[in-house]
């Protein structure tokens, strides 16, 4: 068979190779994905025709015993705590690597490379993989039927048509709807994006020091009550972004000053922000233990002058080409409407996590390293037993 890709991909994957005067140093630069920029309806076509091309080359994968055998390991490691393996890590077993075409697959894993400035990941996810997995016969069957479904990022659609290998070894569907049930009779593997931060950047905190006069902040008990997550995503990767600033949002806290936000340890440009864990589907409604840091020498002595607002937004983190959301953390200390709030943008298909007030499903107060100058009965946002609850999210903030 000849191996077909398309022209948007060829477009995509031309690289520019930059020498510099020494033979052994060299740049290779990627050309932004162009895809970026195209219709919702486009990107998510282009996933599913990418998808279906990795399906093909990875056919010894799906078929071959010994490295059905492979994929099942890989998968049971859980490198990032769900039930999936990354290609880039299948394709680099030597065994693999000697069943398939390495290049063929390669240059489409790179069809997902600088979109928007991130590369992201293609994955084989299997849906309640320890219950499918106590099943042997799966790894031992030669020529067993499989279904593989394409998980676009459209998190509306709930049945999915599954796909198959006929007798030429092409990609065919097999005529059959999947749907969450059905990943629990039977197995279902998911060509999708990894979902996970791409080593996010952490900032430092402007330089404080570690005295009496700081302290340190963590989420202790989180319990997500919304499964703001596809099934066939898998667990729902709960994030956090973050900053901090004065009582009034400017420079020492005079009002005369310029606005400021100063970077905590969970600030970042990514849009993926700092995973603060992964929630599966079973244990939505489940408290879970984090102990997770939120923030590190946090300088409280001053209500007039330190950086005594945590302002911060949590959400469910999905890959490309979920939409870029906009959600708000609010400084109940500051008089100023028109500066009242830091901004966050992070990608999901859902909006933030634990609004304070139905008339602004976008906006959370934020959190106080001292609460002793805070009028107007806001006390409860002292960080040492500070507790949100909402309808979607519960959860509490303690000293660390």
């Amino acid at each position: 068979m000849t191996y077909k890709i398309s022209k948007l991909s060829i477009l995509f994957i031309f690289a520019t190779l930059v020498f510099s005067c020494k033979k052994t140093d060299q740049t290779i630069l990627i050309e932004e994905n162009p895809i970026a920029k195209k219709s919702i309806t486009e990107q998510r076509q282009y996933l599913s025709n990418n998808f279906k091309q990795l399906m093909k080359e990875l056919k010894p994968i799906f078929l071959d015993t010994d490295l059905k055998n492979i994929l099942y390991s890989e998968v049971a490691k859980k490198f990032d705590g769900d039930d999936n393996v990354l290609i880039k890590t299948l394709i680099n077993n030597p065994l693999i690597a000697g069943k398939i075409n390495n290049e063929n697959v390669n240059t489409l894993l790179q069809a997902f490379y600088n979109i928007n400035g991130r590369n992201y990941h293609p994955q084989i996810y299997i849906p309640n993989f320890n219950k499918h997995s106590t099943r042997q016969n799966l790894r031992t069957t030669t020529g067993e039927a499989i279904e593989v479904i394409f998980y676009d990022g459209n998190e509306t659609v709930l049945e999915v048509p599954t796909y198959t290998y006929n007798e030429d070894g092409d990609v065919v569907p097999t005529g059959l709807i999947a749907d969450e049930a059905d990943a629990v009779a039977r197995p279902l593997y998911v060509l999708g994006l990894n979902e996970g931060p791409e080593e996010p950047i952490i900032y430092g905190t402007s330089g404080v020091t570690n005295t009496t006069s700081t302290v340190n902040a963590k989420i202790q008990y989180l319990t997500i009550f919304h499964r703001n997550e596809s099934w066939l995503a898998g667990a729902s990767e709960v994030s956090i972004k973050a900053l901090s600033t004065t009582w009034n949002h400017n420079v020492m806290g005079v009002s005369t000053n310029p606005q400021i936000s100063i970077n905590t340890i969970r600030t970042t440009s990514s849009n993926q922000g700092h995973e603060i864990l992964k929630i599966a589907r079973v244990l939505c409604g489940v408290e879970q233990m984090v102990n997770y840091s939120i923030q590190e020498n946090w300088a409280v002595t001053s209500f007039s002058s330190d950086p005594i607002v945590y302002t911060y937004v949590i959400f469910e983190a999905d890959a490309w080409p979920a939409p870029i959301k906009s959600a708000a953390s609010k400084i109940p200390s500051n008089p100023n409407p028109s500066s009242d709030k830091d901004f966050f943008s992070f990608c999901s298909a859902d909006e933030a996590y634990g609004a304070h007030d139905e008339n602004m499903p976008s906006v959370n107060y934020a959190i106080y390293g001292k609460t002793s100058g805070l009028t107007n009965n806001f006390q409860y946002l002292f960080y040492d037993g500070h507790t949100i609850q909402t309808a979607d999210i519960r959860y509490n903030i303690k000293k660390n």
